[in-house]
């Protein structure tokens, strides 16, 4: 909420409730009260700004889960879509339903149903893009570790080149359309045996780099292995692959 517009739904909150007698006759438990003293409000519930005039503003007025008075209303905290910087509650990026204040940037740790969480952010879930003619990723044996062209989705619809650039970006199988150096759908493997899994900032790591050759399958944004090689006799041990002894 712009400040401007908080100082008049300020304004009008406190005419509003000393016009309907808040001020001039506490009523205990009214209008967010919770201890009157002297006829006055002497303490606000939670989730109440307590104002000098003496009465009891709700904090959702100011898009606040929690506030306080410092010569205006500051935010303490917010609501779970919301996160807090300098006393005022921000709406969390796209497609994050819960996120916190991390060195001054919104840190996301739940997303929507449609994105997935990486890294403090929340990409959507990867979609491998039929774009006809062009077909789906194929694996080129003509070249050395390279993809067919990959391509993503952008917002308006349209068919998008993923770019190069970064660790491994020819691993990626789909990739943001609307950021295309994004990638966020990496190779698991099944059609080249070198599983791969999603890091922060949108880059394919190999899964061996973590566990070796043991795990055939791990996890975006942790890399914990999710599956190990049983036929080498390893088994899955707190996302790790440790090899049973006979």
């Amino acid at each position: 909420m712009h400040s401007s517009m908080m100082r008049l739904a300020l304004a009008a909150a406190v005419l509003f409730l000393m016009a309907g007698g808040a001020a001039a006759a506490c009523r205990q438990g009214k209008n967010g009260c919770v201890k009157c003293f002297k006829n006055k409000c002497g303490k606000c519930a939670r989730g109440w700004l307590k104002h000098p005039k003496n009465v009891c503003l709700p904090c959702r007025r100011f898009g606040c889960k929690t506030c306080k008075w410092d010569k205006a209303a500051v935010c303490t905290s917010c609501a779970k879509d919301f996160w807090l910087k300098a006393g005022k509650c921000r709406s969390c990026p796209k497609g994050c339903s819960e996120c916190y204040n991390k060195k001054g940037k919104a840190h996301c740790t739940a997303c929507d149903r449609t994105y997935k969480l990486v890294g403090g952010k929340c990409v959507r879930r990867g979609i491998v893009a039929t774009c006809p003619p062009l077909p789906v990723p194929v694996w080129r044996t003509d070249t050395v570790f390279g993809w067919d062209p990959v391509y993503g989705v952008n917002s308006a619809g349209a068919c998008v080149k993923c770019t190069g650039g970064g660790n491994h970006r020819e691993w990626c199988k789909a990739c943001d359309g609307d950021a295309p150096g994004f990638c966020t759908l990496c190779e698991d493997g099944s059609t080249n045996k070198f599983p791969m899994w999603l890091a922060a900032g949108g880059a394919c790591e190999f899964c061996s780099n973590r566990h070796g050759d043991a795990c055939l399958r791990c996890e975006d944004d942790s890399a914990d292995c999710l599956e190990c090689d049983a036929s080498k006799g390893y088994t899955l041990v707190d996302g790790d692959c440790e090899q049973m002894l006979p």
